[in-house]
């Protein structure tokens, strides 16, 4: 599908596409483990769940709750948002999330949904949304309109682990922590190549985190 051009301008007019992979990435890869949390790239790199990383609605209460009629409490729009919001009365919503529309908006598209959502949301509750900047040009357009914004993370430049403070070591803590020994990896020549730092700090992190994803014994729904 590609990134709407917007987006695609917010991201750029921060820094580099390669940047921002390296801030997403690397901070995953140092901060989870994917086996046990971050369902959404376990999901992408094995091509199924297990029950310790997958979405609440998998998990046995999850699913659960359901069929107790929680999906009664879910009504579903095939319209515009701000068409939506329209609908609604004032102060109706306690939360509301976003996920990244507004950064494919224009100013003014982004202006109307956003003052349907101050009038629409219950003061002193929340509203939530992501963006590819760090510092969204619209978060003045949520204060205009009565909102206080706050930060729950931000992606910032060089966020993950610098490659120097990924050694060789993380060699020695595969085969400790995992119990994965140099001929487990796929090939003799790897596993030799990985141990003499052949590799950059960034393959043998990559190689460490599939490591930690194929070591967990996982189960299919």
């Amino acid at each position: 599908l590609g990134v709407p051009i917007r987006q695609w301008k917010m991201l750029l007019s921060e820094g580099t596409a390669y940047q921002y992979m390296c801030d997403t990435f690397d901070s995953v890869i140092t901060h989870y483990k994917l086996s046990i949390d971050g369902y959404f790239y376990f999901l992408c790199l094995m091509l199924h769940y297990n029950f310790e990383s997958c979405p609440s609605y998998l998990t046995q209460s999850g699913f659960d709750a359901l069929k107790r009629g929680a999906l009664d409490s879910i009504r579903i729009h095939i319209n515009y948002i701000v068409d939506v919001l329209k609908g609604l009365n004032d102060k109706e919503l306690t939360k509301a999330v976003l996920m990244d529309n507004i950064d494919l908006f224009s100013e003014s598209e982004a202006g109307e949904e956003i003052k349907q959502l101050a009038r629409a949301v219950k003061k002193g509750d929340y509203v939530f949304w992501r963006s590819s900047a760090r510092h969204p040009w619209f978060n003045k357009v949520f204060v205009k309109y009565g909102l206080a914004v706050d930060p729950i993370n931000v992606r910032e430049p060089g966020s993950g682990t610098k490659p120097e403070e990924f050694s060789c070591e993380i060699f020695l803590l595969m085969e400790k922590d995992l119990s994965i020994s140099p001929q487990e990896v796929d090939s003799e020549d790897l596993a030799q190549n990985f141990k003499d730092k052949k590799y950059t700090a960034y393959h043998r992190k990559c190689v460490y985190a599939c490591y930690q994803i194929q070591s967990q014994e996982t189960w299919r729904f």
